[in-house]
């Protein structure tokens, strides 16, 4: 996260998830999604930011260390892009009750057909835990795969039911799909709109804050950002959809005053 610079003068800024968003899901940024993103740096009174799931290595990486963006949110918000971890998993739920959460994940993995499965099927991350169903050391044809066969038979959404469905569960955490693969587990409180703690703690006012996510409906970890009434937001299914939306809908009203939030 670069230093917040002092400035009287309301800015603009426009806010994005990563995966499926700027890159194709585990994908690096591609070339002229960069140079649009440059372009749009460029403006006057216009900071970018990106806030994702994955650790702050991956999301670097995924940028390919783009010198653009102002903020970097990793982990929901919970990590910066100084590497300062604000809160922890570990800090904010007792340790038997994330025993439970991932026993209960574990559990249902292994009591499910899916059409493959191989390792690491829970990362844990600082401030949440991603559940993969078929393990995250797939390879690509087997991520494709399982994209196509998930939004036909939505084994995600079956564990986030049963998830939901225990009480304990959800007396500490929330759940929400995330990215291509899994299901991101975080404590209450901490999805995606945790990064404006950050926005509201800087010295610099925001007049117009734009999103653009891809997973927006209500089970998508973009949906509190996307539903936020602080947020102008847009829905996106991939790197070409999100320049079109800026050329056409975010660009134009960077423009103009535009200062009430919709939904595209």
């Amino acid at each position: 996260m670069t230093a917040a610079v002092g400035t009287n003068k309301p800015r603009a800024l426009v806010l994005f998830d990563v995966d499926g968003t700027l890159t194709e899901s585990g994908e690096q940024c591609p070339a002229p999604m960069l140079d649009a993103l440059s372009q749009l740096c460029s403006l006057p009174n216009v900071d970018l930011g990106v806030v994702g799931g994955g650790s702050l290595e991956k999301i670097r990486w995924q940028l390919r260390d783009a010198t653009c963006f102002r903020w970097l949110f990793a982990e929901n918000g919970l990590v910066t892009g100084d590497g300062l971890v604000h809160e922890s998993l570990r800090s904010a739920v007792p340790e038997a009750e994330i025993q439970h959460a991932i026993d209960l994940c574990l559990s249902w993995i292994a009591a499910t057909r899916l059409p493959f499965k191989r390792g690491k099927f829970v990362d844990f991350r600082n401030g949440l835990f991603y559940v993969t169903p078929i393990g995250s050391q797939c390879n690509r044809a087997e991520r494709e795969r399982f994209a196509r066969l998930d939004a036909s038979h939505g084994f995600r959404l079956k564990l986030l039911r049963q998830l939901r469905s225990d009480q304990r569960f959800a007396q500490h955490f929330e759940c929400l799909l995330g990215g291509q693969l899994g299901v991101a587990v975080y404590p209450c409180g901490f999805d995606k709109t945790y990064c404006l703690r950050h926005l509201d703690a800087s010295q610099t006012t925001y007049e117009r804050i734009f999103f653009v996510g891809d997973r927006c409906n209500r089970n998508g970890n973009d949906y509190p950002l996307y539903a936020s009434p602080r947020t102008i937001a847009f829905e996106t299914n991939g790197p070409q959809r999100t320049m079109q939306l800026l050329r056409s809908q975010i660009v134009p009203r960077l423009g103009t005053d535009g200062s009430t939030a919709t939904h595209a």
